[in-house]
């Protein structure tokens, strides 16, 4: 309703200020469909070259990917993937259970919660957990702080230490 309001107020653009953001809104498909166009010499399909990406390797995915056809190729696996059935029930149930889980600290009334930050650490919880399958107890370090005395966190800690070392020595070899 608000954007609705503000299109025929203001016509196909309009922003909105929230605090010290800065949201434009695009109001009229003319102005995104020129994006969407699955065509080679579509002008923004263009990505930003940096050269030390190609050094590491990640010139291959979906967001640094300079070559359009491995990047259609690429999108068509990731968007098949994404939209399965089955990982669209497990992402569902671990959402829930990890709101739900959340939502019993809220309910004891004991802490207070800033929600855009605890938006920001629940989006972080899900996307580790789902492309991992460990968590990454961004929430709990949230809401309770430093959580490092947990065993099971040192472990996580160690692993996470030691692929970083592993990836950077190879790329320093390299």
């Amino acid at each position: 309703k608000y954007a609705m309001d503000h299109h025929h107020e203001f016509g196909k653009m309009f922003e909105v200020w929230v605090g010290s953001k800065r949201f434009i809104f695009l109001s009229h498909h003319s102005l995104t469909e020129n994006i969407y166009i699955p065509n080679v010499n579509n002008k923004f399909f263009a990505r930003i070259q940096i050269p030390f990406m190609e050094n590491i390797g990640l010139q291959h995915g979906l967001i640094f990917n300079n070559n359009y056809q491995i990047w259609k190729r690429n999108r068509k696996f990731v968007v098949q993937s994404l939209m399965s059935p089955r990982f669209l029930r497990r992402f569902t149930l671990l959402a829930q259970s990890l709101f739900n889980e959340n939502e019993s600290f809220w309910d004891k009334k004991e802490y207070h919660i800033d929600f855009a930050k605890w938006i920001k650490n629940f989006t972080t919880d899900i996307t580790l957990k789902t492309t991992t399958r460990r968590p990454s107890y961004c929430l709990n370090t949230f809401v309770f702080g430093d959580p490092t005395n947990s065993e099971e966190i040192k472990k996580l800690h160690k692993i996470q230490f030691s692929t970083s070392k592993f990836v950077f020595a190879r790329w320093k070899n390299k």
